[in-house]
């Protein structure tokens, strides 16, 4: 991972590695967190749906706490103002176990699927044109949705339905789903980091946070 967010320019050349993971908040404006926390283990497959089921509410309240400790550290307490800009989910899968029902991907009704259960879609699946999309966010707004059911399929990109439940404001905080850095997911490299180029110019389109602490930035209507 470290080394596509050193090329894309999403980290600086200074970080090293996950040793420096504190550091990047202040000198990217990035962060990090994982849908198990304390749970070892860098390949998905290794985890049934069952599992990942069981981490969804931890990481929903993780994500709750984080907004309402950045609220009243930063913005007057307005936890609209202290969420995130943007989340990005490295891979599928993890964000395809959010949603509390799945739907079986197209591409895979005629294969053998070899890392889970057939009705789990994977990273070569994300290529089906039904959720998520590489525009930046930069074409006429589509409308968030919120439900229980998972797409169909999921592409790389901002994402437009979002599971039930889903902690953080649509509005301001946008979701989106990068292909997996590990080498295991089968693509070329270009297909690989591609989107992790689209994501860091949407973040350097982005700015800086401009919060002032203490004050909310959120506009009255």
């Amino acid at each position: 991972m470290w080394r596509i967010l050193r090329e894309t320019g999403i980290a600086p050349e200074t970080v090293r590695g996950a040793q420096d993971d504190r550091l990047m908040p202040a000198l990217a404006g990035v962060g990090f967190a994982d849908v198990g926390s304390g749970i070892s283990g860098t390949r998905s497959a290794a985890f049934s749906s069952a599992t990942l089921a069981t981490w969804r509410l931890p990481f929903f309240l993780r994500l709750e706490a984080h907004v309402s400790a950045a609220a009243a550290a930063c913005t007057g307490g307005c936890a609209s103002c202290a969420a995130p800009r943007l989340v990005a989910f490295s891979g599928v899968r993890h964000f395809r176990e959010l949603f509390p029902e799945k739907a079986r991907c197209p591409a895979l009704r005629a294969a053998a699927h070899k890392d889970g259960p057939p009705n789990q879609c994977d990273e070569e699946a994300s290529s089906c044109p039904e959720n998520g999309g590489l525009d930046g966010g930069a074409t006429a707004p589509r409308r968030i949705r919120l439900t229980p059911r998972c797409p169909a399929t999921i592409r790389p990109g901002r994402q437009w339905v979002l599971p039930a439940g889903w902690p953080l404001p649509p509005a301001r905080c946008e979701v989106w789903v990068m292909p997996s850095t590990s080498g295991a997911a089968a693509m070329t490299r270009e297909e690989r980091v591609s989107p992790w180029r689209t994501l860091a110019a949407r973040l350097q389109a982005e700015g800086p946070c401009a919060a002032v602490p203490g004050a909310c930035a959120c506009v009255s209507t």
